[in-house]
């Protein structure tokens, strides 16, 4: 083993007789000369070389035991706690301008506080805890107080009976814990940024609150913030900005909690935010703005939540719910409220109850993600939903509310298991431009009612000859293309001449005779136009045709017609083409 690998309470004794030929105390080391005996921890009688300080660092090393009396302070002191040393204090315990290490298998067991940077005006207290060592506070632990505090925790184990407070004083700004490793517990409120400004930084450690996770708790605690790089967090709720902005940030590790994450849990905390990249985020529910704008933003990871996830709660205008990859769901429902902007452009979110785009100027934008819903989507009065690309499923009925409420399908792919419904004369479904609608489940009916336009580009996607369209109301046809499957009609024989009908589209009037054609095929026949002469008894034809209440396929196939050998004859018309109106 090299020496510079020894551990520090075999180095001390050699460091010590390296030193043995120095005239006066060797330089930079105070030695706890009482052994296991004990004794105050504040009395230079115990040291080889005087108090602990910022010139010489006191080291307890083997059995080494001391205490922490009622009045004693760590004021000042630079100390290290080695081996199997073992000091405690029956009170709280204060430290100013301090630096403290416990490693290998030391103990600190202090039965009130501990506060690091307790006087104003003092340089920052450190507190380091490694290896298997052991911090216990029986009381309350404030990492920063009149003056800045940090800790960190490589190995190990701080446990906190009580609440823990991060910059917990006016003059604790900028005070930090950053658990590498190891594990914190504490025992009531974790509060990160508790008076003043304060950070946690999770990067392979264990951080368990037995209550609230609360960043930003306090009205001047703004910049506040937690990031999750590794490890995990576990809490009873969280709450991310409470009386002022914070942030919380994932990059992976896993964090979890059975009661509810809020984010910009206040008026005065507006524009907090959540943000996952990376890991696995659990809670029972999600409430992003209370009374402001609050942000939820998920890149990666994945995200679950067995409660309902609302945004704009209480007036939170303009929140934003921004999904851009990984997965995301709720075994509840989905509230978008008070002008609440969500963005789906990638990923996968799942919804197990209904989503409701409620209220003026809310909106959800569908741009790349697979979004399932297993109940239904309702938008309201001056809300609406707008698909450029992605693919919607929705279980249920997709309803427009009265009152300018819309669904605009303008690429990607919805399939509705209910009804698609238009309840308002303003209310209005957009279709075109590459949208597609289809049938929720193979050979399934798609139910619509109200009026609807399939507008130039738009796509009804028909998979077999079940499939169909039923509009309780009026179809406008105006470029819309019906995207078709293989008829074989050479399976269709069974007589002389075969002929048969098969309805695409049914509604109480159809306006318009706009149709495009696309993917229709046969293994025998050739497909013709309406109106079209041909011979019965000899040729297999299909055409299309249009009437005032429906849009049918027809097709004629004679006996001696056998389907010729090689693939399908695969037709597909790509412009679009007038079908003559069936009178």
């Amino acid at each position: 083993m090299h020496p510079t690998e020894l551990p520090r309470s075999v180095l001390l004794p050699l460091r010590l007789l390296l030193m043995g030929s120095c005239a006066s105390p060797c330089a930079g080391v105070t030695v706890w000369i009482a052994g296991s005996q004990g004794g105050s921890i504040d009395s230079s009688a115990h040291w080889s070389s005087g108090l602990p300080g910022s010139n010489q660092t006191g080291m307890l090393s083997g059995e080494d035991q001391a205490t922490i009396q009622q009045h004693d302070d760590l004021d000042g002191f630079s100390i290290e706690f080695v081996g199997r040393s073992h000091v405690k204090s029956n009170s709280h315990v204060r430290a100013s301008s301090a630096t403290v290490t416990l490693s290998e298998a030391a103990e600190v067991d202090i039965k009130g506080d501990l506060s690091l940077g307790d006087d104003w005006n003092t340089g920052t207290s450190h507190v380091r805890v490694e290896d298997a060592a052991s911090l216990r506070i029986g009381q309350d632990l404030v990492v920063g107080d009149l003056a800045r505090g940090a800790m960190i925790i490589e190995g190990g184990l701080v446990d906190v009976d009580r609440d823990m407070e991060i910059a917990g004083g006016w003059g604790g700004i900028g005070s930090e814990v950053q658990a590498d490793g190891g594990m914190l517990r504490v025992g009531g409120d974790l509060f990160v940024g508790e008076t003043i400004t304060g950070s946690l930084t999770v990067d392979g450690g264990i951080v368990v609150a037995s209550n609230d996770l609360v960043i930003g708790k306090g009205s001047s605690t703004a910049g506040s913030y937690v990031v999750l790089d590794a490890g995990s967090i576990q809490a009873s709720s969280i709450t991310v900005g409470n009386q002022s902005t914070a942030t919380y940030s994932q990059t992976g590790g896993v964090c979890t909690t059975g009661g509810t994450i809020k984010v910009g849990a206040s008026s005065s905390a507006g524009n907090s935010s959540l943000t996952l990249t990376g890991g696995t985020l659990e809670g029972g529910a999600l409430e992003v703005g209370h009374g402001n704008a609050a942000h939820f933003s998920q890149s990666g990871g994945s995200s679950h939540f067995h409660g309902s996830v609302t945004f704009g709660v209480q007036n939170g205008y303009h929140s934003t719910f921004h999904l851009s990859g990984g997965s995301f769901s709720t075994d509840g429902n989905l509230g978008l409220n008070t002008s609440t902007v969500s963005i789906l452009s990638g990923g996968q979110a799942r919804i197990g109850g209904n989503v409701v785009v409620d209220s003026w100027g809310t909106s959800l934008q569908l741009s790349g993600a697979d979004l399932n819903v297993a109940g239904n989507l309702v938008t309201s009065q001056g809300a609406g939903v707008v698909q450029t690309q992605g693919a919607a499923r929705i279980t249920g009925d997709v309803r427009m509310g009265s009152g300018y409420s819309t669904y605009q399908l303008l690429g990607g792919s919805l399939a509705v298991g209910g009804t698609l419904t238009n309840q308002g004369d303003a209310s209005r479904f957009e279709w075109r431009s590459g949208g597609t609608l289809a049938a929720f489940e193979s050979g399934g009916t798609i139910h619509a009612s109200g009026a609807f336009v399939g507008g130039p580009g738009a796509v009804l996607d028909l998979n077999q000859e079940l499939e169909v369209l039923s509009i309780s109301g009026t179809l406008i046809l105006d470029g819309l293309v019906i995207d078709g499957y293989d008829l074989q009609l050479g399976s269709r024989v069974t007589q002389a001449i075969e002929t048969g009908t098969i309805t695409l589209i049914a509604a109480n009037a159809i306006a318009g005779t706009s149709v495009s054609l696309l993917g229709f095929s046969s293994d025998i026949g050739r497909q013709i136009q309406a109106g079209e002469v041909f011979d019965a008894a000899s040729e297999a034809v299909w055409w299309f045709d249009v009437s005032s209440d429906s849009v049918d396929l027809f097709w004629s196939v004679p006996s001696g017609v056998v389907p010729e050998p090689g693939p399908p004859m695969l037709l597909a018309f790509a412009a679009p083409f007038l079908l003559r109106r069936r009178r």
